[in-house]
């Protein structure tokens, strides 16, 4: 899913050899692994992505409570779409609390304290396994808080 419909980009970009990060692609390039588009994602540019004299060079079409472009958590949908992307058991199939992910619902909160962003802790620790020894009943799953 291209930004086209969420972004825009002014029309008068700094000619500073970066305009090139915001070209349009159709469905054909860009594929958002059939998840809505979000504001919050960590891989999105922020307002003032690539800017070389501090005026924004993407603002949101509709209301992203200003988390555009954030940088502080991964999301729902962020960890959801790198599971599917790298075809991860179980990414394709509904996801345990869908109507938490759809109402902006994170993994992990973030959480402050004196500014900074505090990830949970993790509930056991990973080891790193060769592939060939991953097997499903070895693959953790994250459960969304009630």
């Amino acid at each position: 899913m291209s930004y086209v419909a969420y972004a825009s980009v002014p029309s008068r970009l700094p000619g500073d050899g970066m305009e090139h990060n915001f070209e349009k692609y159709g469905t054909n390039v860009v594929n958002n692994m059939g998840l809505p588009y979000e504001y919050a994602s960590n891989m999105h540019y922020g307002r003032y992505g690539f800017s070389i004299n501090g005026q924004a060079t993407m603002l949101p079409i509709y209301n992203d409570n200003g988390l555009m472009g954030q940088q502080q958590f991964v999301t729902g949908w962020d960890w959801l779409r790198a599971n599917r992307h790298y075809n991860c058991p179980g990414a394709w199939s509904a996801p345990i609390n869908a109507e938490e992910l759809a109402k902006g619902t994170y993994l992990h909160e973030y959480k402050a304290e004196d500014d900074a962003a505090l990830e949970d802790s993790p509930q056991e620790v990973v080891e790193a396994l060769p592939q060939e020894d991953i097997v499903p009943d070895k693959v953790s799953v994250v459960e969304f808080a009630q």
